[in-house]
């Protein structure tokens, strides 16, 4: 037999502590007035005065419409205890006998536990006789003797104690008959007796066991209609286990929507162990009687590959993560996932209808088809799916199917108004660059990006900070926009990790201005940051990683991992690292001397308009030893596009100026310096890509 839980007896555990033997010291100066004199009342003897000084130390005072304050002290509770229950006042001895069962303030001890039991016991007092038959029930202090413990929890019943019903129904129900001298059916009607009484005192888990043995037909004629009542009753009371039963029992019955209710259940594991198999059965079943909640469950669970989450492809898109869709998921699944999200939104429910809009716009499970994503997210729109709405706004927006600025305002208001955080973030971004009906307003732009950032969306929480740190809308707040940051990064948010780094270069937040997060200048700290940066894969935190351990910049010096890093920056399209990749390869002085990758390399950067890769690129064509490169119509057109950019005039780096550099097989980019600043300025704007 499993030990009978003592959690059924208040303030009671399985760990539990003899008496120090030595009174403990009474500080009256500590103590109230009030206090001061009950402490006398108990040194001269009174027992009662002993008792509740016993239960002040036992739990500690402090209250402050009375201003009585006692410090909670449980040695001086078993010293105060025992002082009274030696003169035989049963509440002291119940408490006593609590403290040696628990450890508290004395040494676990269950052989005092069950003396002091036995003496509270032996006057009436119920708690006494409840606890003293738990502990013959359960093998404490090894006194197993289910007679005993059925004598004391039947005393305490009797004398009202209605959780002593619900143990004896129990122990009449799961131990052997024999050591009670009762036949099997005996055994059984006690049970059924005791569970009845547990229910008629309002006890849901009697209500729960009482149904359980109606249903079953376990010692009393089978009732399957006082079943469902009794399991009605424990479910008003928010028993979790009824309420599985009775949805159970509702769904057995055939009850469409309790077997989705069934299937939810087994999904999540509420009320019962989770198991997979046995909610695809009941969804199943509820969605061959064509009820659309469980065709939505079921098309979900099929997307899955009936559960499988391994893989998620598009798990970072906000509308692809209703599917999670998982490489096992086989053809024949996702036809059904088709399938049942097409009967559950035919009948007007809205997440399949949405799923569906989701489907038809990327082509998941079926040929891309934007009419009909449309068509899908209108029907979900309408009935107020929020996650349709935005979809539906960035629609009309243009950036996925179709254009319509008003009804793309429309949209994303709507479900901005209902706190969905990703229309939130995306009014944020339109006020903030001023686009089409959203003139540019900074303020509303803030206000947008923080309603959605209350919600823990994490874009937002960046866009914030962003917004403190450069100023933007909101008072420039330095050591605010780093706690943003500090929160993103750690949680990985890679992004966040490179505004960290930067924080520490350049100590723009000072240690005492955070208040304790401590971000002063530390070349250390930054490139700590930078390097987590760059393993998360974030192009600026590697090229800033890859600078630091070329630069010996709080780490050691070591160029050739640093020229690593800047290469998988370059790989991911950074204009600064292909830049500086290109001054790498133009540089005979390093031994890696390679005009045609750096031609390629400040040519990518160049795509991107960084001009100090224009200005590069200009003086290698309008150099005439380059034979594969000289092209004086391609040079002019690199000089002009620096100078449309205001960085560098054509004036100022004459013919001859370029024809002596390249002769000398050697680029001086001192102007070059301006617009590389420049042009990291430029890069260095905050945005999440």
């Amino acid at each position: 037999m499993k030990p009978f839980s003592l959690l059924l007896l208040a303030g009671i555990s399985l760990s539990a502590l003899s008496l120090t033997g030595c009174m403990p010291n009474t500080d009256y100066a500590m103590l109230s007035p009030t206090l001061q004199d009950e402490a006398i009342r108990a040194g001269k003897g009174d027992v009662e005065a002993q008792f509740r000084l016993g239960w002040m130390y036992q739990n500690g005072l402090d209250d402050p419409k009375t201003n009585l304050k006692m410090p909670r002290d449980l040695s001086k509770s078993v010293y105060w205890y025992h002082k009274a229950a030696q003169k035989g006042y049963d509440k002291a001895q119940v408490n006593l006998a609590w403290m040696h069962f628990n450890g508290a303030g004395t040494p676990q001890n269950f052989s005092y536990a069950r003396k002091y039991y036995q003496k509270a016991a032996k006057q009436g007092n119920i708690k006494a006789e409840y606890a003293l038959g738990l502990m013959y029930a359960t093998d404490v202090g090894k006194n197993l003797n289910f007679g005993k413990s059925i004598f004391w929890l039947s005393k305490a019943a009797d004398h009202g104690f209605h959780e002593a019903e619900l143990c004896l129904a129990y122990l009449y129900e799961t131990i052997p008959a024999t050591p009670l001298t009762l036949t099997p059916e005996q055994a059984r009607e006690e049970a059924f007796k005791w569970y009845s009484k547990a229910a008629e005192h309002g006890f849901a888990k009697g209500q729960l066991k009482l149904a359980q043995l109606y249903a079953e037909g376990i010692g009393v004629a089978q009732d399957k209609q006082k079943a469902f009542e009794l399991l009605s009753k424990s479910v008003a009371q928010g028993n979790q286990q009824a309420q599985f039963a009775l949805t159970r029992f509702s769904a057995e019955a055939g009850d469409a929507k309790a077997q989705f209710e069934l299937g939810q259940m087994y999904q999540t594991g509420h009320g019962i162990q989770e198991n997979l198999s046995l909610a695809i059965q009941s969804y199943q079943k509820s969605a061959w009687q064509n009820y659309a909640p469980a065709q939505y469950a079921l098309g979900r669970l099929y997307s899955q590959g009936k559960g499988v989450r391994e893989n998620r492809a598009w798990a970072g898109h906000s509308a692809l993560e209703e599917f999670y869709p998982s490489n096992k998921a086989t053809k024949e699944d996702q036809q059904k996932a088709i399938g049942f999200f097409s009967r559950s939104a035919a009948q007007g429910n809205a997440k399949a209808q949405f799923a569906l809009g989701v489907a038809y716009e990327y082509g998941v499970f079926v040929p891309e088809n934007g009419q009909q994503a449309i068509h899908f997210y209108q029907k979900a729109a309408e009935q107020g799916e929020a996650r349709a709405q935005l979809a539906l706004g960035n629609a009309y927006m243009g950036e996925n199917v179709l254009h319509g600025g008003e009804l793309a305002g429309k949209w994303l208001q709507k479900a901005a108004d209902q706190k969905l955080p990703q229309a939130q973030f995306k009014l944020g971004q339109l006020y903030e660059k001023g686009q089409g009906l959203w003139p540019q307003n900074r303020e509303k732009a803030v206000e947008y990006y923080r309603l959605s950032a209350d919600q823990n969306y994490k874009p937002a929480i960046f866009s914030l900070a962003r917004m403190y740190e450069e100023g933007l809308g909101v008072k420039l707040n330095m050591p605010l926009a780093a706690q943003m940051y500090q929160k993103l990064a750690d949680q990985n948010i890679a992004q966040a990790q490179f505004k960290l780094g930067q924080i520490y270069e350049t100590g723009s937040a000072s240690k005492d201005a955070l208040e304790g997060i401590g971000l002063p200048a530390d070349y250390k700290a930054s490139t700590n940051w930078y390097r987590r940066s760059a393993r998360g894969g974030y192009d600026r935190g590697q090229f800033a990683l890859g600078m630091a351990e070329i630069l010996g910049q709080g780490t050691a010096k070591l160029p050739l991992r640093g020229l690593y890093w800047v290469q998988k920056a370059a790989d991911q399209g950074n204009a600064q690292a292909q830049f500086t990749l290109g001054k790498v390869f133009i540089d005979k002085n390093l031994g890696l001397y390679n005009l045609a990758k750096a031609v390629e390399y400040f040519q990518k950067a160049a795509a991107q308009e960084h001009a100090g890769a224009e200005f590069a690129l200009a003086l290698i064509y309008d150099n005439p030893d380059h034979h594969l490169y000289f092209n004086k119509t391609t040079a002019q057109k690199y000089f002009c596009q620096a100078e449309s950019q205001g960085l560098v005039s054509v004036e100022e780096v004459p013919e001859k100026l370029a024809d002596t550099v390249m002769r000398n097989r050697k680029i001086d980019l001192k102007k070059a310096v301006i617009v590389q600043k420049k042009a990291i300025a430029q890069l260095n704007d905050g945005s999440v890509r």
